[in-house]
């Protein structure tokens, strides 16, 4: 803060010293107004000693309205009694802001207030209801079922669910699961609330009305608490504020106008009639009148005591007068003194938390988010520092709503990396094991069943065909084997699988199905989403070696900009969601990071493939996946798979195989692949069939057999090679000889597939690893008939 702003500062407040010592003079020159109005003041008295007489007065008249209808039973006496009755609180109140400087005689209004109000329930309003009683008392279980017949409490209560569940959704679709578990509590408490009071309907006992009187009194308010400060928490728009604050008012629409309506009738309904002799019992009493004898002495006393206070004030205004003159003399110079103090303390007080904030700004520029500047000064500086704190607050909460973003981008590329990498391992093994499969076979032909070497074939076979298998899993994590889809409601699949997931828990597991109404369909593999709820079951049951609970639920889901933004892995779109929960041990945020990627795994057995494979078919189907975990609560995961607009399922034809292998008639093929081993087999195999077979070891020794070679009716190509891929080559071949077959194969199918589109290599296309017969019918349905090379 430099010299000139102090100055500015001082020169503020010297300015505001000279006008203060203005409005003194003022207040001393009008000395003789304020007398004025202090006697104007003491006027007041006069009106408040009319409306007491009033009051008294009005008291007398419903007393004697309330007499009269008692006795002769017509409502015309009624009249003053219920006119009095409509005026009395107000006039009271009006009596009680005219003295509203004397405690005492404010005090003194209250117990007259109170009389008149026991005497209002003890005696008049008794004496009225049992007087009406005696004529007009009807009260059956007709009136309750009328009350009922409405259906106020049912068309409310469908409100309330309605807009709960919208909440749940809300909460949900943002990822907010703790929000969306205490829109289920307040759900739960309002349905307690409503089978407490339909049970005292039934019954007339009052124990049923427990549950419903807990709810209002203590459960709702707690839980809508407990929701408005997750809200304002989580920094959610109005929108779902509003729609809290809706709820909450359905929730109390429906007991004033459903509930205690309902209540009230059920209670007339066990009441009994009163009789002419309980009215003659209350008059006899006479409580009414030992009451309204006691207001009319109230009264009478404060009506005396205003009266003697209007003298007293008078002679105080006049003294007051005189003192206000003598007392402005003295602020006037006491105000010339202590300006300039003022004016100095008071640029202090605004120097000092200004360099705080100047020094506070710096420290951000600097990189530090978790300053905060601390002031003790005038309002507007105090704000400006709250102001301050709150953006450096929102910095470091971009920073972080940033970070966890970066965090599962990295996770992301990942994931995807590790994808290729176990792509490129299981291609590379893929041919491996197409040599290993290729040479067993015709080692098993050359061997007879009885030959002492036979029984080793077996074993290895075995363990070739579950090295398959595990490759097969390998490439359909990584995205480059492709499955075949059907337009699936995930509903039916999961109730059919029901009695299969029921078998492989335990018996300490209790497995809850909540299937959406009107669910959407979604174009999946329904092999590989069984496989996904057999392992998710299997994890859960493994999480909860003691027992749980597991809970299937499938939902139709919108996911806007806003989630997308979060979560940078799905794309904005209707979407079919599953959820599987289960009350476990829960995971750690490290094991979640961790827990979909291959052969990582949290238990002492398995492969490590089951998450993996349940990410792959989520990825595969266009789908995202999100989990939340706490340790020691429970883990849940929600897939989201694409809404399809098809209405009917593909149905898939499977040719009849031939009961043996065909065979050529001396076509001439060539074959093409960079691995030597499968290059090899795959000649040994088709020569073994009849064929002729030419050889190239890659693209290029391809294109020149195919200019050397007169006649050539199929080209067989694996599809990755260096240099020239096999789709390369196959639109070079084909250009090159018009009318020339095709045949690719490859262990990268969902590569091969993206490379081929829409043309008319896809459908011939011989996934590795294949077997002879594989390779003999893939070859005859494309040469079978063709004329042989000449």
């Amino acid at each position: 803060m430099n010299f000139n702003t102090n100055s500015r500062l001082i020169f503020g407040f010297g300015v505001q010293v000279l006008l203060t010592s203005i409005l003194g003079i003022g207040v001393l020159l009008s000395m003789t107004e304020v007398q004025q109005q202090f006697q104007f003041v003491v006027a007041h008295d006069a009106p408040v000693i009319d409306n007491a007489r009033q009051l008294s007065k009005l008291v007398v008249d419903m007393e004697t309205g309330q007499r009269g209808f008692i006795i002769t039973g017509q409502d015309e006496f009624l009249e003053p009694y219920n006119e009095g009755a409509g005026k009395f609180d107000a006039l009271i109140e009006v009596e009680r802001r005219l003295v509203s400087d004397n405690p005492a005689q404010v005090e003194a209004l209250d117990e007259i207030k109170r009389l008149v109000r026991e005497w209002k329930e003890q005696a008049a309003e008794p004496e009225i209801a049992m007087a009406r009683k005696i004529e007009t008392h009807r009260v059956d279980a007709e009136h309750l079922q009328t009350v009922l017949r409405r259906g106020v409490g049912k068309a409310l209560m469908a409100r309330f669910m309605a807009l709960g569940h919208e909440l749940e959704v809300a909460f949900s679709g943002r990822g907010d699961w703790e929000g969306a578990f205490a829109v289920e509590i307040i759900e739960k408490s309002m349905t307690d609330r409503e089978d407490g009071q339909r049970g005292f309907l039934i019954t007339g006992r009052e124990e049923f009305l427990d549950k419903y009187n807990a709810g209002e009194q203590e459960k709702l308010p707690e839980f809508f608490a407990r929701l408005r400060a997750l809200v304002t928490r989580r920094g959610r728009d109005n929108e779902l504020s509003e729609k809290v604050d809706q709820l909450e008012a359905l929730g109390r629409e429906w007991t004033e106008k459903a509930a205690q309506p309902e209540i009230a009738a059920r209670r007339e309904m066990n009441a009994h009639p009163e009789t002419a002799k309980d009215v003659a019992n209350l008059l006899q009493i006479g409580t009414g009148k030992h009451i309204i004898d006691e207001v009319r002495g109230n009264f009478d006393d404060f009506i005396s005591v205003e009266m003697a206070l209007s003298a007293q004030h008078f002679t105080a205004a006049q003294h007051t007068a005189a003192s206000a003159r003598n007392a402005t003399i003295v602020v006037l110079i006491i105000a010339s003194l202590l300006g300039l103090g003022m004016a100095i303390a008071t640029s202090r007080s605004i120097a000092r938390p200004l360099a705080q904030l100047v020094s506070g700004a710096e420290a951000v520029g600097r990189g530090d988010l978790e300053i905060q500047v601390t002031t003790e000064s005038t309002k507007e500086i105090d704000e400006l520092a709250r102001t301050f704190n709150s953006m450096v607050a929102g910095l470091a909460k971009a920073a972080t709503k940033r970070d966890e973003l970066e965090m599962q981008l990295r996770h992301s590329q990942k994931m995807e990396a590790i994808g290729q990498l176990t792509g490129g391992i299981a291609h590379d093994f893929n041919n491996i094991l197409a040599i290993i499969l290729g040479n067993l076979e015709a080692l098993e032909s050359h061997i007879g069943a009885d030959d002492e070497a036979a029984k080793f074939l077996e074993p290895i076979q075995k363990s070739a065909q579950r090295a398959i298998e595990l490759t097969q899993k390998l490439l359909v994590f990584s995205g480059c084997r492709s499955t075949t889809t059907d337009v699936t409601n995930i509903n039916q699949v999961i109730a059919d699988m029901e009695s299969l997931i029921a078998r492989v828990q335990n018996l300490e597991v209790t497995i809850h199905y909540h299937f959406a109404e009107d669910l959407w369909l979604t174009d999946i593999n329904r092999g590989d989403f069984e496989d996904t709820l057999i392992n998710l079951a299997l994890n859960a049951r493994d999480a909860m070696p003691n027992g749980g609970t597991i809970t299937l639920a499938t939902h139709n889901r919108i996911l806007d900009d806003d989630y997308c933004a979060r979560n940078p892995d799905a794309k904005p779109g209707e979407y079919v969601e599953l959820m599987v929960s289960d009350t476990g041990e829960g995971m750690s945020l490290e094991q979640q990071q961790h827990i979909f990627e291959p052969f990582y795994t949290m238990k002492d057995t398995g492969t490590g493939l089951g998450l993996a494979m349940v990410y792959g078919f989520t990825k595969r189907s266009g789908g995202h996946i999100k989990v939340y975990s706490e340790l020691g609560v429970g883990t849940t995961f929600r897939f989201y798979l694409p809404r399809t607009d098809a209405s009917e399922q593909r149905q898939q034809t499977v040719d009849r195989e031939p009961e043996t292998l065909p065979r050529g008639g001396l076509q001439t093929l060539l074959v093409v692949d960079d691995e030597e081993g499968l290059l090899i087999l795959a000649k040994r195999q088709l020569e073994s069939l009849g064929y002729r077979v030419l050889v190239a070891s890659d693209a290029e020794q391809a294109l020149a057999v195919l200019a050397e070679e007169a006649h050539i009716d199929l080209l067989f190509t694996d599809v990755v090679m260096p240099g020239m891929n096999g789709f390369e080559l196959s639109e070079r071949a084909t250009a090159l000889r018009p009318g020339l077959k095709v045949l690719l194969t490859s262990g990268y199918e969902q590569y091969a597939m993206a490379q081929t589109g829409e043309t008319r290599f896809i459908a011939d296309l011989l996934s590795k690893p294949y077997t002879k017969a594989d390779l003999a019918r893939e070859v005859w349905a494309l040469v079978g008939k063709a004329s042989p090379a000449a």
